[in-house]
């Protein structure tokens, strides 16, 4: 059954969805990051030809090429991070839910519920209890 949460609960809610935010931005900006890392230093570039593997005279050292790329892919990855999480934040906080029906969406606050017709509260304020 459905009841709602105390302050207490709702601010570490919002907190703990911060923080998933935040782990979700970071890890798809490290998966990004290495991948662009590791095939620009390699040499290796899609066209719409195909893959290419070059070779670059100028930078002929490998650990070279690795850390020029991490310098200029850096800034990107900071960018993703951010973006990412902030997509992931809003997409958590716009969550909705009926305390009538449990059904869950991401209608606005106060929409009345498509199966019962209650209104639709943020999902933050409400928590699943087991009826005992």
């Amino acid at each position: 059954m459905w009841v709602p949460r105390t302050e207490q609960e709702v601010a570490r809610w919002h907190e703990i969805t911060r923080q998933d935010a935040r782990s979700h931005g970071l890890w798809i900006a490290v998966l990004v990051g290495v991948a662009v890392v590791v095939f620009s230093s390699a040499g290796l570039y899609y066209t719409r030809a195909g893959i290419l593997l070059t070779r670059n005279r100028l930078l002929d050292g490998s650990w070279r090429r690795l850390i020029l790329s991490g310098i200029f892919v850096a800034p990107i990855s900071y960018w993703i991070y951010r973006s990412e999480s902030r997509k992931e934040l809003s997409k958590a906080t716009r969550r909705t839910i009926c305390p009538d029906c449990g059904r869950a969406g991401e209608e606005p606050v106060g929409t009345a519920c498509g199966e019962c017709g209650q209104a639709l509260v943020p999902q933050s304020t409400m928590k699943w209890v087991d009826e005992a």
